[in-house]
């Protein structure tokens, strides 16, 4: 359980991460905030990297969603044989205004 919310919660940071990565020249010109697609996936990616985990990034429309993988030791289950669980957490973030535009 607990490896789960963990992957749940790195998911929803790194997609947070992303979804700051709008189009300033249009934002600028038109007020309107709409994602850099290939900004956001590396953004997301960077916070993956650096929190230490892995995942995918998926960018569609104005939202980034990322999921993210963790494979964790097991402690009672490895007496039947089950020495890890691979658990899964996703996170989806629409598009948002970061601190510099």
């Amino acid at each position: 359980l607990s490896a789960k919310v963990q992957a749940i919660d790195d998911a929803q940071a790194a997609a947070r991460a992303g979804a700051q990565a709008i189009d300033i020249p249009l934002y600028r010109s038109t007020g309107q905030i709409t994602l850099d697609p290939t900004q956001a996936t590396a953004d997301a990616e960077q916070y993956l990297t650096e929190a230490g985990k892995t995942g995918t990034v998926q960018v569609a429309g104005e939202q980034v969603t990322v999921t993210v993988t963790i494979s964790q030791p097991t402690q009672l289950l490895s007496l039947a044989g089950i020495d890890h669980m691979t658990v899964t957490g996703s996170g989806t973030a629409p598009a948002e205004q970061g601190a510099n535009p």
